[in-house]
């Protein structure tokens, strides 16, 4: 079982995975609303394709993060 870390953990470089796909994260953003829950909302860009997208996530989730090898 892969590595997890709580979604106030996400920050700048992390690696992790979303729809079984790696992804760096290239920025985060802690949302506290006046009522309810408060949430992350990260810009994360895809290792394979290249490509960005943006998720949020609730502060009570897990994301496994991904094991990725620099090599050259």
């Amino acid at each position: 079982m892969p590595q997890q870390i709580g979604s106030n953990e996400l920050r700048v470089g992390v690696k992790i995975v979303v729809d079984d796909q790696p992804y760096l994260i290239l920025g985060s953003d802690l949302i506290k609303p006046g009522k309810g829950q408060s949430f992350t909302r990260v810009k994360i860009k895809n290792l394979l394709n290249g490509k960005i997208l943006e998720r949020t996530y609730k502060s009570s989730e897990k994301i496994p993060l991904a094991e990725v090898c620099n090599a050259l």
